[in-house]
């Protein structure tokens, strides 16, 4: 499922023949071709972020079922096509169906953290979708802490007793702003917000999301069994506990490619495409590899800290649409090393990288330098 990849913003680098190079105004066939390969690795990369058997569970034509049952995750959580994107369909560096991961969350959890603990939710107004309208249980709740959990955000309400976890779906993003009008009102702020809260500040927290893949929910707080992904999660790397040894042994236990595996958030909290491809890339391993023997995984472990780290020092990666909690995009697109890079020279070694998809998801990697 490849799709035109680009180098920097705007600079056309390959077409696989499926779109037209950005440099060729596209006809409205053209167009079209492009969005239909934007939405299906959109949804197989909804598939995995929230089906109960986590990312590339491995049975008879898996692939196939996955792609389906992402087009029923999009029919229950309304249409894809309903709002006009803001970005035109080329724009940005890299590839589709990109989703916030942990360096990105965490960016904005250490932004939110300061402005809103302490202060209690006094009102509030939602989508009527059942995807956002949960936002409204978290009226008459203070915050207490704010978290991060993997790809998710966590609110901690009433001391502890309950939790408002968000995720972010591909564009969703939370941020402060002055209120507006008497009464919290998403239209008061534009067509895409898709939840508010009057702070007891008299401020206003948004979260606002263009493409509707986001998610608000309020549970008891530990209570993720509607939630298998968060339920089922690892270590969070930044862990003292997580190391080569639990990284190890995490993976033995599934003879799915190391890629996949990590993508299923079981391994380890809160990697993603982006970052799965540079950690491989650094620890020298193929993002097809079954067996990642101990050795290996200390090396693993070791570079998926590192590029998290650096990826939250950098303010996450912004390839299309993400922005932090006061607007700003982040750095780390600059630092990459693997992740979009497909045909251009390994930096270690020259050799031109290759791109594969790996259970729907685009993997770039470099033949030479990482060993199946």
């Amino acid at each position: 499922m490849g799709g035109l990849l680009l180098g920097q913003v705007g600079e056309p680098v390959r077409t696989d023949g499926r779109c037209r190079p950005v440099d060729d105004p596209p006809d409205q066939r053209s167009r079209n071709r492009c969005r239909v390969l934007d939405v299906a690795g959109q949804i197989a990369a909804l598939a995995s972020e929230f089906h109960p058997l986590g990312h590339g569970a491995r049975r008879p034509g898996f692939g196939l079922r996955r792609f389906v049952e992402g087009f029923r995750h999009v029919r229950r959580f309304e249409q894809f096509f309903d709002e006009p994107s803001e970005h035109p369909v080329h724009e940005g560096r890299g590839y589709r169906g990109l989703m916030p991961e942990l360096p990105e969350v965490e960016t904005i959890r250490r932004q939110l953290a300061p402005q809103l603990i302490g202060r209690t939710f006094v009102a509030g107004d939602a989508h009527e979708s059942a995807k956002f309208a949960p936002a409204l249980d978290a009226v008459g709740a203070t915050v207490t802490d704010v978290r991060r959990r993997g790809k998710y955000l966590i609110f901690d309400l009433d001391d502890g007793a309950e939790e408002l976890i968000g995720h972010l779906g591909m564009t969703g993003s939370f941020f402060r702003t002055a209120a507006e009008g008497d009464h919290p009102a998403c239209s008061a702020h534009d067509a895409w917000v898709r939840a508010v809260w009057r702070m007891d500040d008299g401020n206003d927290l948004v979260f606002r999301d263009v493409r509707r893949f986001g998610r608000l929910r309020v549970v008891t707080a530990g209570d993720y069994e509607d939630i298998p992904t968060l339920r089922d999660m690892g270590l969070e790397p930044f862990d003292p506990a997580f190391n080569g040894k639990v990284l190890h042994e995490r993976l033995r236990g599934s003879r799915r490619a190391v890629k996949t595996q990590l993508l299923s958030q079981r391994p380890v909290a809160g990697v993603g495409n982006i970052y799965a491809d540079e950690a491989l890339f650094l620890a020298g391993i193929h993002p097809l590899a079954r067996r990642v023997g101990r050795a290996r995984a200390d090396r693993l472990a070791e570079t998926i800290v590192a590029v998290l780290q650096a990826g939250v020092e950098n303010g996450g990666t912004t390839l299309r649409d993400y922005v932090d909690a006061e607007g700003d995009t982040g750095r780390n697109q600059h630092e990459l090393v693997a992740y979009g890079r497909g045909g251009e020279p390994c930096v270690e070694c020259g050799t031109a990288l290759r791109t594969r998809t790996i259970d729907a998801r685009t993997s770039t990697f470099c033949t030479h330098c990482q060993r199946v």
